[in-house]
This record gives structure tokens, C-alpha cells and sequence, in this order.
């Protein structure tokens, strides 16, 4: 929903060469989108097949 606060959680993590966790964390956070897309706009801005003045949000 754009223009809406919506609580979000992530889990960064970092691991070595080989795979193995090395690090991870669980935060807390906060994501307020300003345009919904769908899948196929999204993907089309990306591949530049379709101008949007929502670009830079992508």
C-alpha cells in the first residue's frame, strides 16, 4: 500500500568463502513505499522498456 507505514523485520547475515554463517542479526524497521508496482511494471522499468518518473524509487 503506498503512502502507508508497514512494520518489516530483516535478518542480515554474512557468511565466509566457504558458506559457513559468520555473522547474523535480527532488526527491526520500518518501510513507507510511495508507488505499488506490479511485478510486470517493475520489471520493465528495470529493463528500461518503459519510462517512469518512479525509477529512481526501484
Amino acid at each position: 500500500k503506498p503512502n502507508v507505514a508497514l512494520l518489516t523485520q530483516s535478518v542480515p547475515a554474512e557468511f565466509d568463502q566457504v558458506g559457513k554463517l559468520v555473522h547474523v542479526e535480527i532488526c527491526r524497521g520500518v518501510i513507507k513505499s510511495k508507488k505499488r508496482f506490479t511485478y510486470k511494471e517493475a520489471f520493465q522499468i528495470l529493463q528500461k522498456k518503459k519510462k517512469s518518473v518512479h525509477a529512481p524509487l526501484l
